[in-house]
């Protein structure tokens, strides 16, 4: 696993408080780090699984194939994933689609998770130790795609995050932020279960979400709940947790199962606002003409 740590000159304290006034991340290094220390290595996203239990991953493979055929993506292309902690997706992406695939988090402990699924499947994915705020300046425009899966709904205002992503991408590049859908039954189970993890969160519909996109100048193709349901999105790990987490994720397993089972039995799926878990918007790097003609 590569690291390469942030050697981003850095302004005094002060200095840098007053570039990101009214900017607010809801967490740190160190919650990252309690969340992922001791953890056991994670199977990477496997998507040519049968069962019942490959659902979710079956779905994102579909989601992703449909989704890099439509924009073009292919294989060689440079794709990020930003807050890449103890992701399973580098490695698929490398897998799957061939993709040049590489991670982004400022968790120590993440970022050595995130390096021990892909040793696991024998891939080289790069993980850039680096503040997603403040990162180095070579990783700036150099890339076709950027994805993110729970990474924007953790600041304020969403906008910051979003303009901070997308100066990762190339031009005409793509953003694909994925946010957990905190507006539904998972964010309402989330704050029943441990009001201190939902309020880590900002709860986003697919119009919030593309709104913050358009903000920040980025052309929004697509804004969509992403599958039907998965319970187990909600998190039942953290330590003012109200249930145990082996009853809470048992529970959200067997629920979400039995969604799963109707949908196999011919039941459409249905994404939408109440049980989806999960909020997706698509968006494109748009270059405009800047001043005396020069493209930004």
């Amino acid at each position: 696993m590569k690291h390469t740590r942030d050697r981003t000159p850095r302004e005094p304290a002060d200095a840098r408080q007053t570039v990101n006034e009214g900017v607010e991340s809801l967490t740190d290094a160190h919650y990252w780090d309690r969340t992922w220390a001791g953890r056991a290595i994670p199977e990477p996203l496997d998507s040519r699984s049968r069962g019942l239990n490959a659902t979710v991953p079956r779905r994102w493979h579909r989601f992703f194939s449909q989704l890099f055929r439509s924009l073009e993506i292919r294989a060689g292309d440079r794709l990020l994933e930003a807050g890449c902690g103890g992701s399973v997706f580098l490695p698929y992406f490398v897998r799957e689609h061939g993709l040049a695939a590489e991670g982004l988090d400022n968790s120590p402990e993440g970022c050595e998770l995130s390096g021990a699924i892909a040793r696991r499947c024998g891939f080289h994915t790069p993980i850039h130790f680096s503040d997603v705020l403040h990162p180095d300046a070579s990783l700036l425009g150099r890339y076709r795609a950027v994805f993110s899966l729970g990474l924007a709904e953790h600041f304020t205002p969403t906008t910051s995050i979003i303009s901070a992503l997308s100066a990762f991408l190339q031009p005409s590049g793509w953003l694909i932020t994925v946010v957990p859908n905190m507006h539904g039954i998972v964010g309402m189970l989330q704050k029943l279960v441990d009001p201190a993890i939902y309020d880590v969160h900002v709860p986003l519909s697919p119009a919030e979400l593309a709104e913050a996109h358009r903000s920040c100048g980025l052309s929004v193709l697509s804004a969509q709940h992403l599958m039907t349901a998965n319970f187990s999105v909600v998190n039942f790990s953290g330590p003012g947790a109200r249930l145990r987490p082996g009853i809470g994720l048992r529970l959200a397993s067997w629920t979400s199962k039995l969604v799963w089972t109707l949908e196999r039995a011919g039941i459409p799926e249905l994404p939408n606002g109440w049980t989806s878990p999960y909020v997706v918007v698509v968006a494109q790097r748009t270059i405009t003409a800047g001043p005396r003609g020069a493209m930004q």
